[in-house]
């Protein structure tokens, strides 16, 4: 933890947060949170607890923003983004290629290691996910030297979602040339080429898509699912049980010509469920191939789950809902869809140990039994643009105020140069290296990134960023 974050942490209300943190069937509120200390608080929070932590905003649109600002503080590989389709529409027929594959980073990296920071948003926290022990055993760990049946990987890979190509030029292909699978794995930037001795893997190595010339070679390589959708022949054999059923239920609702292309539809999507085909559109029938879907937050063990505005992310649910209800009805009228799918597991049945609600400026939300209300008193800086000499008259008002500010710093030539300003209209400035060196009512400057400054009125600190 930085100094900075180490003398906020301090504070009282910071102090009684962490420890509240550490107990267990914990619903604690901390309202009065301004928007710019959100990503410094949930810094602090992770650096404290060192638990996974996964943050709920109301839309994709917030939960991109606040990755933006947290990624900006902390090392990428300890913040992942978990982004989801909003629309209906999407979830049933096509979705976004973009948005898939920043999911399927993200889970690839809580597979291997829980403890990091999860953006996500509603239809991100609430989708219906592939078990998560079967999702871990679904990779394919290649390691040179050794022994692999072909043909055996190239079923695996068709399971997977992967496409077979003549030649590889896009993430979730694969192509077989004799001894040698060329496969761009969903995870990588370039795609792999395993070559083959028998059936001995003989080299791994990355090779450009645009000359096909080796890039560098590796000892091993882990292929994982292009799609959150991997299942085996138990789970066909179980949704095509349910799905007969509610196709003969739902037969019932229409007639004619839309009675004909239900059942038209329905037995295609058999069909390319048994091939493994559309992945993404098939996902709507998950609830049909698992009777206990995971969802994002299941996949973790003893997370902290943080709401930001949790009335409003109850909105969004909602809203969310009605308009998944309005797509199925008129779907089933038109003999697209089956009655009875379930895409989602709705908030108020989420249930974890530890939940954190920041608000900002309301101190209640619906239904929720709190076990602690804490109040903080935060609010946004002015932003000075450059305009230094107004920065100086503002730095000398809050040290004659007796303000302690820190003033962040992308670079060491930045800070240096700010401080010789400063102190050449006779306003004394410190570097601190340590806690110890931080001095109450003084101006700090320190060589750190962060994305927005902010103010806590009480314990009187305010934060400044170039």
């Amino acid at each position: 933890m930085n100094v900075m974050n180490q003398y906020i942490s301090r504070s009282e209300q910071i102090q009684t947060l962490m420890n509240t943190l550490t107990k267990d069937n914990q619903n604690v509120l901390l309202s009065g949170v301004t928007t710019s200390f959100y990503a410094p608080l949930l810094q602090m929070i992770f650096e404290s607890q060192k638990r996974p932590i996964i943050i709920m905003m109301q839309n994709l649109y917030h939960a991109q923003r606040l990755y933006d600002q947290l990624i900006d503080l902390m090392d990428d590989n300890l913040v992942r983004l978990f982004p989801m389709d909003e629309f209906i529409t999407a979830e049933m027929l096509a979705s976004s290629s973009e948005l898939r594959i920043e999911r399927m980073n993200t889970l690839a990296s809580v597979i291997e290691n829980q403890n990091k920071i999860i953006v996500t948003h509603v239809a991100g926290a609430t989708r219906f996910l592939t078990p998560k022990e079967i999702f871990k055993q679904a990779d394919i760990k290649l390691e040179v030297g050794g022994i692999y049946e072909l043909d055996f990987l190239k079923r695996k890979l068709v399971e997977l979602g992967y496409q077979s190509v003549r030649t590889v030029e896009g993430m979730g292909e694969f192509s077989v040339r004799g001894g040698i699978l060329d496969v761009f794995p969903m995870t990588e930037e370039n795609p792999l080429r395993i070559e083959f001795f028998d059936d001995e893997i003989d080299t791994i190595r990355y090779f450009s898509i645009e000359n096909q010339r080796s890039i560098h070679k590796v000892d091993s390589a882990i292929i994982v699912p292009t799609y959150e959708l991997v299942y085996s022949d138990e789970q066909i054999s179980r949704f095509e049980k349910d799905i007969k059923e509610r196709l003969a239920k739902t037969a019932t609702l229409v007639t004619g010509e839309t009675r004909d292309n239900l059942y038209t539809k329905i037995y295609s999507d058999i069909e390319k469920i048994k091939n493994h085909q559309d992945l993404e559109v098939m996902h709507k029938y998950i609830s049909l191939l698992y009777q206990n879907p995971d969802t994002l937050i299941t996949y973790f063990d003893d997370p902290l789950l943080v709401y930001i505005d949790y009335n409003r992310i109850l909105e969004n649910q909602e809203h969310m809902n009605e308009d998944a209800l309005n797509w199925i009805e008129g779907a089933i009228e038109s003999g697209k869809t089956v009655v009875d799918l379930n895409l989602y597991r709705p908030i108020t049945e989420t249930k974890v140990n530890r939940q954190l609600f920041l608000l900002e400026h309301t101190s209640s939300i619906q239904d929720v039994n709190l076990t602690e209300h804490i109040k903080l008193l935060t609010k946004s800086v002015s932003e000075f643009h450059g305009q230094l000499e107004f920065f100086a008259k503002e730095c000398k008002r809050l040290k004659e105020n007796g303000v302690t500010v820190f003033v962040t710093l992308s670079s060491v030539e930045a800070r240096n140069n700010l401080a010789n300003y400063l102190e050449e209209l006779g306003i004394s400035v410190a570097f601190p290296t340590s806690i110890e060196e931080v001095r109450k009512g003084s101006i700090h400057l320190v060589h750190e990134r962060i994305p927005i400054g902010f103010e806590l009125l009480e314990p009187n600190i305010v934060v400044y960023t170039d």
